[in-house]
């Protein structure tokens, strides 16, 4: 679109349940994380 190399972040992006009462996450989950050995 803009002519050069873009990328998206998808697990940096943000998710929205609209419920009640409200929700959101954005990242990785804990056993996500210790998968790619990341310290939580």
């Amino acid at each position: 679109m803009t002519g050069g190399n873009a990328a998206i972040n998808f697990p940096a992006m943000p998710a929205v349940m609209f419920t009640e009462p409200r929700m959101a996450t954005v990242g990785l989950t804990k056993a996500e994380a210790h998968h790619k050995n990341i310290e939580t």
